[in-house]
């Protein structure tokens, strides 16, 4: 056996509590207060029977005016910051498009340079057009170091 059994003391109880007259369990739980709790005894004293403390009303005109007020002026700043990201994101993607085209463009003008840099085009339009003896030799680009030509340049000087 695991626990003790208390259900004859519960009987019994409730047996009394109703040869006692109580025909509820929480009888005196029902019963209104003596002393209402939000008042302060000094004043519950003063009270005569029958009469009720007004309480001021916390809301007035003015406040409600003032509360609706700021609730507009909110409202009004979250529609101008949501309207003013919007047309910031509209730019970015005005300037994404136009980037876009920027680069396409670029592309093209490199390819087009690539094609009119050929040596072999260059040679073409010199011997034919311009009647010039081709070199023995293809033309070759020289390197220099950037030190290098400052002391060349030092020197003549």
């Amino acid at each position: 056996m695991t626990g003790i059994d208390y259900s004859d003391i519960k009987r019994a109880y409730k047996m009394e509590s109703l040869q006692a007259g109580g025909t509820k369990r929480y009888v005196k739980y029902s019963e209104k207060p003596l002393i209402e709790p939000t008042l302060s005894v000094e004043k519950q004293m003063m009270k005569k029977p029958g009469e009720t403390l007004k309480k001021k009303s916390k809301i007035t005109p003015l406040r409600l005016f003032l509360a609706f007020a700021m609730v507009a002026f909110l409202m009004t700043i979250w529609v101008w910051e949501t309207t003013f990201v919007r047309q910031g994101l509209m730019e970015v993607e005005r300037l994404k498009d136009q980037k876009m085209e920027i680069e396409k463009t670029n592309e093209a003008i490199q390819t087009e340079i690539t094609k009119l840099s050929n040596y072999d085009r260059i040679s073409k339009i010199a011997t034919e057009k311009l009647r010039m003896i081709p070199a023995k030799e293809k033309p070759g680009v020289i390197f220099m170091d950037a030190d290098k030509a400052g002391w060349i340049d030092k020197k003549n000087e």
